[in-house]
Protein backbone atom coordinates (compact mmCIF):
# COMPACT_ATOMS: atom_id res chain seq x y z
CA UNK A 1 0.00 0.00 0.00
CA UNK A 2 1.26 3.44 -0.90
CA UNK A 3 0.65 6.42 1.36
CA UNK A 4 0.80 10.01 0.20
CA UNK A 5 1.02 13.10 2.35
CA UNK A 6 -1.30 15.82 1.01
CA UNK A 7 -1.16 19.32 2.50
CA UNK A 8 -4.22 21.55 2.28
CA UNK A 9 -4.07 25.29 1.75
CA UNK A 10 -7.48 26.91 2.19
CA UNK A 11 -7.51 30.49 0.90
CA UNK A 12 -10.01 33.16 1.94
CA UNK A 13 -9.57 36.84 1.12
CA UNK A 14 -5.98 36.15 0.13
CA UNK A 15 -5.04 34.48 3.43
CA UNK A 16 -4.43 30.89 4.45
CA UNK A 17 -7.23 29.91 6.84
CA UNK A 18 -9.03 27.01 8.42
CA UNK A 19 -12.77 27.10 8.97
CA UNK A 20 -14.35 25.44 11.97
CA UNK A 21 -16.86 22.93 10.57
CA UNK A 22 -17.07 24.91 7.34
CA UNK A 23 -18.31 28.08 9.05
CA UNK A 24 -16.75 31.19 7.43
CA UNK A 25 -17.48 33.18 10.58
CA UNK A 26 -15.30 30.85 12.63
CA UNK A 27 -11.90 30.89 10.98
CA UNK A 28 -8.30 30.76 12.05
CA UNK A 29 -5.85 32.74 9.90
CA UNK A 30 -2.48 30.99 9.56
CA UNK A 31 -0.74 33.22 7.04
CA UNK A 32 -1.28 36.19 4.77
CA UNK A 33 1.06 34.65 2.19
CA UNK A 34 -0.32 31.51 0.47
CA UNK A 35 2.71 31.25 -1.84
CA UNK A 36 5.12 31.06 1.10
CA UNK A 37 2.85 28.48 2.70
CA UNK A 38 2.98 26.39 -0.47
CA UNK A 39 6.77 26.57 -0.58
CA UNK A 40 6.95 25.68 3.11
CA UNK A 41 4.86 22.54 2.51
CA UNK A 42 7.05 21.68 -0.49
CA UNK A 43 10.11 22.00 1.76
CA UNK A 44 8.47 19.70 4.32
CA UNK A 45 8.34 16.97 1.68
CA UNK A 46 4.61 16.62 1.08
CA UNK A 47 3.57 14.62 -1.99
CA UNK A 48 0.75 16.89 -3.14
CA UNK A 49 -0.92 20.23 -2.45
CA UNK A 50 -4.70 20.57 -2.19
CA UNK A 51 -5.62 24.25 -2.63
CA UNK A 52 -9.16 25.37 -1.83
CA UNK A 53 -10.60 28.71 -2.95
CA UNK A 54 -13.02 29.32 -0.10
CA UNK A 55 -14.19 32.65 -1.51
CA UNK A 56 -15.21 30.97 -4.78
CA UNK A 57 -16.97 28.28 -2.75
CA UNK A 58 -18.88 30.66 -0.49
CA UNK A 59 -19.30 33.90 -2.47
CA UNK A 60 -18.94 35.62 -5.83
CA UNK A 61 -15.28 36.53 -5.31
CA UNK A 62 -12.29 34.23 -5.85
CA UNK A 63 -8.57 33.77 -5.38
CA UNK A 64 -7.81 32.29 -8.81
CA UNK A 65 -4.97 34.74 -9.46
CA UNK A 66 -3.17 33.66 -6.29
CA UNK A 67 -3.81 29.99 -7.06
CA UNK A 68 -2.53 30.31 -10.64
CA UNK A 69 0.61 32.02 -9.33
CA UNK A 70 1.23 29.18 -6.86
CA UNK A 71 0.69 26.58 -9.57
CA UNK A 72 2.99 28.37 -12.03
CA UNK A 73 5.80 28.76 -9.50
CA UNK A 74 5.58 25.14 -8.32
CA UNK A 75 5.00 23.65 -11.79
CA UNK A 76 6.90 20.42 -12.19
CA UNK A 77 7.90 20.29 -8.50
CA UNK A 78 4.73 18.88 -6.96
CA UNK A 79 1.28 17.69 -7.99
CA UNK A 80 -1.44 20.21 -7.16
CA UNK A 81 -5.20 19.91 -7.07
CA UNK A 82 -7.51 22.90 -6.93
CA UNK A 83 -10.97 22.95 -5.38
CA UNK A 84 -13.65 25.46 -4.54
CA UNK A 85 -16.21 27.12 -6.73
CA UNK A 86 -15.51 25.07 -9.87
CA UNK A 87 -19.13 25.16 -10.95
CA UNK A 88 -18.95 25.60 -14.73
CA UNK A 89 -17.22 24.00 -17.68
CA UNK A 90 -15.37 27.26 -18.36
CA UNK A 91 -14.03 27.56 -14.82
CA UNK A 92 -12.89 23.94 -14.82
CA UNK A 93 -11.23 24.43 -18.24
CA UNK A 94 -9.44 27.52 -16.91
CA UNK A 95 -8.12 25.83 -13.77
CA UNK A 96 -7.24 22.42 -15.23
CA UNK A 97 -4.50 24.18 -17.20
CA UNK A 98 -2.76 24.69 -13.85
CA UNK A 99 -3.71 21.70 -11.71
CA UNK A 100 -5.98 18.73 -11.22
CA UNK A 101 -9.49 19.85 -10.35
CA UNK A 102 -11.84 18.82 -7.56
CA UNK A 103 -15.50 19.01 -8.53
CA UNK A 104 -18.13 19.14 -5.79
CA UNK A 105 -21.47 20.89 -6.23
CA UNK A 106 -21.35 20.61 -10.03
CA UNK A 107 -20.95 16.82 -9.82
CA UNK A 108 -24.25 16.46 -7.96
CA UNK A 109 -26.28 19.12 -9.75
CA UNK A 110 -25.17 18.30 -13.30
CA UNK A 111 -24.06 14.71 -13.79
CA UNK A 112 -24.01 15.32 -17.55
CA UNK A 113 -21.33 17.99 -17.11
CA UNK A 114 -19.36 15.77 -14.73
CA UNK A 115 -19.44 12.99 -17.34
CA UNK A 116 -18.27 15.46 -20.00
CA UNK A 117 -15.38 16.64 -17.77
CA UNK A 118 -14.31 13.07 -17.01
CA UNK A 119 -14.43 12.15 -20.70
CA UNK A 120 -12.63 15.33 -21.78
CA UNK A 121 -9.89 15.62 -19.16
CA UNK A 122 -9.66 12.08 -17.83
CA UNK A 123 -10.50 10.52 -14.51
CA UNK A 124 -6.92 10.97 -13.33
CA UNK A 125 -7.23 14.80 -13.52
CA UNK A 126 -10.82 15.17 -12.26
CA UNK A 127 -11.42 14.40 -8.59
CA UNK A 128 -14.94 14.32 -7.16
CA UNK A 129 -15.49 15.86 -3.73
CA UNK A 130 -17.71 13.94 -1.37
CA UNK A 131 -18.24 16.50 1.39
CA UNK A 132 -20.58 15.09 3.97
CA UNK A 133 -22.35 15.82 7.22
CA UNK A 134 -24.01 13.12 9.28
CA UNK A 135 -23.30 10.63 6.47
CA UNK A 136 -25.12 12.65 3.78
CA UNK A 137 -23.49 14.51 0.89
CA UNK A 138 -23.55 18.31 1.22
CA UNK A 139 -23.05 20.88 -1.54
CA UNK A 140 -23.04 24.64 -2.11
CA UNK A 141 -20.23 25.33 0.31
CA UNK A 142 -21.53 22.74 2.80
CA UNK A 143 -24.79 24.69 3.19
CA UNK A 144 -27.20 22.25 1.50
CA UNK A 145 -27.69 18.54 1.96
CA UNK A 146 -28.43 16.40 -1.07
CA UNK A 147 -29.93 13.82 1.27
CA UNK A 148 -27.84 11.16 -0.49
CA UNK A 149 -25.84 8.74 1.67
CA UNK A 150 -22.09 8.90 0.98
CA UNK A 151 -21.77 5.33 -0.30
CA UNK A 152 -24.70 5.76 -2.70
CA UNK A 153 -23.18 8.96 -4.10
CA UNK A 154 -19.81 7.29 -4.63
CA UNK A 155 -21.37 4.30 -6.39
CA UNK A 156 -23.33 6.60 -8.69
CA UNK A 157 -20.30 8.71 -9.55
CA UNK A 158 -18.15 5.63 -10.20
CA UNK A 159 -20.77 4.58 -12.74
CA UNK A 160 -20.08 7.86 -14.57
CA UNK A 161 -16.38 7.04 -14.84
CA UNK A 162 -14.82 8.73 -11.80
CA UNK A 163 -12.04 6.97 -9.94
CA UNK A 164 -10.62 9.66 -7.63
CA UNK A 165 -12.56 11.02 -4.67
CA UNK A 166 -11.90 13.47 -1.88
CA UNK A 167 -13.97 12.75 1.22
CA UNK A 168 -14.37 15.53 3.78
CA UNK A 169 -16.37 15.32 6.97
CA UNK A 170 -17.76 18.79 7.58
CA UNK A 171 -18.63 17.65 11.10
CA UNK A 172 -14.91 17.26 11.88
Amino acid sequence: MEMKLIAAIDIMQGSVVRLLRGNPNEKVVYSNDPLSTAFRWLGEGVDMLHIVDLDATLSDSNNRGIIKDICNRLRGMIRIQVAGGLRSIDTVAEMIEYADVVIGTLAYKREDILKYLLDTYGNDRVVVAVDHSSGRVVIDGWRSSTGTPVIDAIKRIISLGAKRFLLTSVDR
